[in-house]
């Protein structure tokens, strides 16, 4: 999922209210296996500007998060240095039936 804010907080559920109208193409919610747990990862990115339009390396097969933030880190310019700070969050979720 890609979530494009230019709030500087968040409160809870306010991905949801709001992108809810916009998913498909870019959310895949979580789907292990019956009985088994996976851990699900969010990184949040503040950015300086505008990113690059069709260069943050999601979903091509590759997107480890060396190659999201190099995409991340390149704006809509050009000019490299545009991330500011990310955080990450880890996340377990079990499916059971």
């Amino acid at each position: 999922m890609d979530y494009i804010t230019t709030n500087t907080s968040m409160t809870e559920g306010e991905i949801d209210s709001e992108f809810r109208s916009n998913m498909g193409q870019q959310y895949v919610g979580p789907y292990p296996p019956s009985g088994t747990t996976h851990t699900y990862t969010v990184f949040v990115f503040a950015l300086k500007n505008d990113m690059s339009v069709g260069n943050w390396n999601f979903d091509k097969g590759s997107n480890y998060l060396d190659k999201i933030f190099e995409g991340l880190d390149t704006d809509k310019d050009g000019n490299t240095g545009n991330v500011l700070s990310y955080g990450r969050l880890d996340g377990f979720f079990t499916m059971h039936h």
